[in-house]
């Protein structure tokens, strides 16, 4: 469990500022595959320790859309799969609360979510390459959307670091390069409900201990379409 921690924030109690970029692909079932639209985002996190192994997560996320040809920020798109366009809204909001216990993962609110993830132990597959470790987790998911439509999903979560930070515990954050990899039903906001296929996410991204250590291009993009949106405060009340 602290592992998954130290891999995704600060247990010492420290925000940390995940960065990630990616496409996402539109694989319709008779055609061939096609980039839709890329992504830029920051998740602001921190975890707080109520007991010597329990914790509780606080996040707050931005995305942006780039297109993904010239990686040129975007607010819309044409869907080469329907000829229609898509509104793309980059609104920044609050993750769902979350506690971790040697016992259970555990969403602290109630909503239309199910996960492999939950209810359970964290679980974490470990490979060792030289003087590297990569280290994996699958979660399989499932959410229904407003009129009773589910999305499943599959997502594999990818770090890669040295064995050596692994094996430090007086490392309470760790710097894996790291990567996200996703296959999905369609987005809602793609308004494809009858065309059999499914979404490919290839995301790579890195964790960052300071907002200014964020690419300078994509802060400055955040900050206009969504100024002060970094220096919001983690609230542990909320949830």
């Amino acid at each position: 469990m602290e592992t998954w921690l130290r891999l995704k924030g600060d247990i010492a109690g420290g925000v940390t500022y995940e960065w990630a970029a990616g496409t996402a692909y539109g694989l319709p079932q008779d055609a061939d595959g096609v980039a839709l639209f890329s992504i830029e985002s920051v998740t602001v996190r921190r975890f707080r320790r109520l007991a010597e192994d329990r914790y509780e997560e606080r996040t707050m996320s931005c995305r942006l859309y780039k297109d993904a040809d010239s990686g040129a920020f975007i607010d819309g798109f044409i869907n080469p799969l329907t000829g229609r366009r898509t509104e793309l809204r980059t609104p920044c909001g609050p993750g769902q609360p979350v506690r971790y216990s040697p016992e259970r993962v555990e969403l602290l609110v109630d909503m239309p979510w199910e996960s492999s993830i939950l209810g359970r132990p964290v679980s974490l597959e470990l490979l060792r390459a030289g003087d590297q470790v990569i280290i994996r987790r699958r979660a399989y998911s499932a959410f229904t959307a407003t009129g009773g439509k589910v999305r499943r999903e599959l997502a594999i979560d990818t770090f890669t670091l040295p064995a050596t930070s692994l094996a430090d515990s007086g490392i309470t954050s760790l710097t894996p390069s790291y990567s996200w990899d996703a296959v999905r039903d369609w987005s809602g906001l793609l308004d494809m409900p009858d065309i059999p296929g499914h979404m490919f996410w290839s995301v790579i991204g890195r964790k960052f201990d300071r907002a200014d250590d964020l690419p300078a291009r994509f802060r400055a993009a955040l900050e206009e379409r969504q100024p002060g949106a970094l220096e919001s405060v983690l609230d542990w009340e909320g949830g």
